[in-house]
C-alpha cells in the first residue's frame, strides 16, 4: 500500500511532508496538523526527534495542551507561522539564533517567554495571546527588530525588565487587560528601548492597568495611541527647543520629529493633552507643565496652518510673556524690564516738562504706581504724553501681574 502524506504539508510546500496520521487516515493530516486530541504521545515522539534533527519548521502545527520540550533549548532559525498551542507554551530561557517567527500564531493557554533570548528578527505580529503573555527579562539584541504589529492579547502581557537592543514595534497592537513595560532596578532608563519603539495606534480596554516604569521613551512614538489613563512613572521624553532666546526646553514626543505633515499638529496637540492630564493625575504637575507647553505650541502651529492669524498672534504672545503660563521667571522678567523702561520714561520726561520730584528712584517710584494702578495723578494732572503712558502702563501691568499669578498657581498649586 502507498504511503499517504499530509495535504497539510504538502499544501505549505514542506520539503519532506509528514505521513498521515495513521490512527485517523480518514483525515489525510499528520499528526503535527491533526486536530484530534488523543495523539499527545505520538506528536512528542515525533517532534522531538525533529528537534534532534534540529528541524525547526512548526508551520500551523497544532500542538496539544501537554508540556512541551522548549524551554532551556536552542533553536536556530524556529518557523511556528499560524501554529496554534492549545496548552500553556513553555519557551523559558530558549535560545533563538536566528529568525524566530510566530506570524498569526495563536496561544490559548499562557505563553511564557521568561529570559528568552533572540539574536535574530522576532516576529510576532498578528499573533494572538489568549492567556497570559511572559516576556518578563527576555532579551532581543542587536539587529534583532521585536515585531508585534496588530498583535493582541486577551491575558496580561508581562514586558518587565525586557531589553531590546533593536527596534520594537507595536503598532496597531491590541491589549484587553494589564501591560507592563518597566525597566529593571539594574538598567538604566536607556536599557529598555535602546533604539526605540512604535506605539502608533497602540489600543487597550483598561487604560489605568497600562503602565510604563522608568523607561527611556524619547525614541518611541505614540501616534494615534488614545494616551489617556495610561501611568508613566520615571519616564523620560525627547527634549524640543522652541527658541534660542529663552533657552528653555521642553518635553516632546518623537512623533514630533517626524510628522508627515502639518495636519498631524492636531493630533500632537490632543496627544500632548492627554499626557498632561495624565501627569496632573499623578500629581507630577512640573512634568505636566511641560507638556502643557508642548500642547499649545502645536495649537499655535495649527492655527497659523488654519490661517487664523489672530488666533496664533495671541498664543504667540502668551508664549512670549509667559512661556503659555508655564514659565513665573519669564513673566518676572517682563515685569520688571516695564517697570524699568518706563522708569527710564519718566526721568526723561521730568527734563521736558518739570514734575514733582526728578531722580532714577523716583522714576522707579512713578512707574511702579502707573503699573500696580495705585496712583491716578501722572493719568491726570501730569503732561499729555505722560498720562498716554502711564494710562497705558495701567493696563498692561496688571496684565502682566495677572500672568505672573496665573504661572505661579500652574507651577506650585495647580
Amino acid at each position: 500500500m502507498t504511503e499517504q502524506f499530509c495535504k497539510k504539508c504538502q499544501e505549505l510546500k514542506f520539503s519532506e511532508p509528514y505521513p498521515v496520521f495513521d490512527k485517523y487516515p480518514q483525515d489525510g493530516l499528520c499528526v503535527f496538523h491533526s486536530k484530534r486530541q488523543d495523539k499527545v504521545d505520538h506528536f512528542l515522539t515525533v517532534l522531538n526527534s525533529l528537534l534532534e534533527k534540529e528541524i525547526y519548521d512548526f508551520r500551523r502545527f497544532i500542538f496539544p495542551d501537554c508540556p512541551l520540550p522548549f524551554a532551556y533549548r536552542t533553536f536556530k532559525d524556529a518557523d511556528f507561522r499560524w501554529a496554534t498551542f492549545k496548552g500553556e507554551a513553555t519557551f523559558l530561557r530558549a535560545s533563538f539564533k536566528g529568525e524566530a517567527t510566530f506570524f498569526e500564531a495563536t496561544f490559548e493557554g499562557k505563553a511564557d517567554f521568561f529570559r528568552a533570548t533572540f539574536e535574530g528578527r522576532a516576529y510576532f505580529g498578528w499573533a494572538t495571546f489568549r492567556g497570559e503573555a511572559v516576556f518578563r527579562r527576555a532579551i532581543f539584541g542587536l539587529k534583532t527588530q521585536a515585531n508585534f504589529r496588530e498583535a493582541t492579547f486577551q491575558g496580561n502581557a508581562d514586558f518587565r525588565w525586557v531589553t531590546f537592543e533593536d527596534y520594537a514595534s507595536f503598532t496597531e497592537a491590541k491589549f484587553y487587560r494589564s501591560a507592563w513595560f518597566d525597566s529593571a532596578r539594574e538598567q538604566t532608563p536607556e536599557g529598555y528601548f535602546k533604539n526605540g519603539a512604535e506605539f502608533a495606534n497602540f489600543s487597550f480596554l483598561e487604560p489605568e492597568r497600562v503602565r510604563f516604569r522608568d523607561i527611556n521613551l524619547s525614541r518611541c512614538r505614540f501616534f494615534g495611541t488614545d494616551l489617556r489613563k495610561v501611568e508613566f512613572t520615571g519616564c523620560t521624553f525627547a527634549q524640543q527647543r522652541d527658541s534660542n532666546f529663552f533657552g528653555d526646553n521642553r518635553a516632546a514626543f518623537y512623533d514630533e520629529f517626524h510628522q508627515d505633515s502639518s495636519k498631524e499638529n492636531k493630533h500632537l496637540a490632543r496627544m500632548y493633552r492627554q499626557m498632561k492630564q495624565n501627569l496632573e493625575d499623578s500629581r507630577n504637575h512640573l512634568e505636566a507643565g511641560n507638556f502643557h507647553i508642548a500642547e499649545m505650541v502645536m495649537t499655535q502651529r495649527q492655527k497659523k496652518d488654519e490661517g487664523d492669524r489672530a488666533g496664533f498672534t495671541f498664543l504667540w504672545l502668551y508664549w512670549l510673556l509667559s512661556g503659555y503660563g508655564e514659565r513665573p521667571v519669564r513673566v518676572s522678567f517682563w515685569i520688571l524690564a516695564t517697570i524699568l523702561v518706563f522708569a527710564i520714561f519718566y526721568i526723561i520726561a521730568s527734563i521736558w516738562w518739570p514734575m514733582e520730584s526728578t531722580g532714577f528712584w523716583a522714576g522707579i517710584l512713578k512707574s511702579l504706581q502707573a503699573m500696580t494702578a495705585l496712583s491716578r495723578g501722572l493719568r491726570t494732572n501730569g503732561p499729555m504724553p505722560v498720562q498716554f503712558v502711564s494710562t497705558f502702563q495701567a493696563i498692561i501691568g496688571p496684565a502682566l501681574f495677572a500672568l505672573l499669578i496665573i504661572a505661579l498657581k500652574r507651577r506650585f498649586k495647580r
